[in-house]
């Protein structure tokens, strides 16, 4: 009786994540391909540029005092990593800077 009720007890915990699993024909929800962002992207917006996925890069606010770094995500575009701390001024030294190897760091 109490293997049975073992086993039960083990099938419920993995009934969510045999549901949850995607099949072999359908995208998991939410997914977005690189192909389907292709001719989406505006060449005027610096975040869409191409980038090489796992790169980082320290950015300033042109006449603010944010600064921030940024991580290249696996689609190729800029998104924000980490918020450094203000400049003291917008025309202030920069709050974070770019290292080797495509590292960045705010300091």
């Amino acid at each position: 009786m109490q293997l049975i009720n073992k086993f039960m007890a083990l099938a419920l915990l993995l009934a969510p994540l045999a549901l949850a699993a995607p099949t072999n024909d359908a995208s998991p929800a939410g997914a977005v391909s690189a192909a389907s962002i292709v001719g989406t992207v505006s060449v005027d917006d610096p975040s869409t540029l191409g980038c090489k996925p796992g790169a980082y890069a320290c950015r300033c606010g042109w006449g603010g005092k944010e600064c921030w770094l940024e991580v290249c995500n696996a689609l190729g575009r800029w998104q924000t990593s980490a918020n450094c701390r203000d400049r003291s001024s917008p025309n202030g030294p920069e709050t974070c800077r770019n290292g080797p190897n495509d590292t960045a760091y705010c300091i």
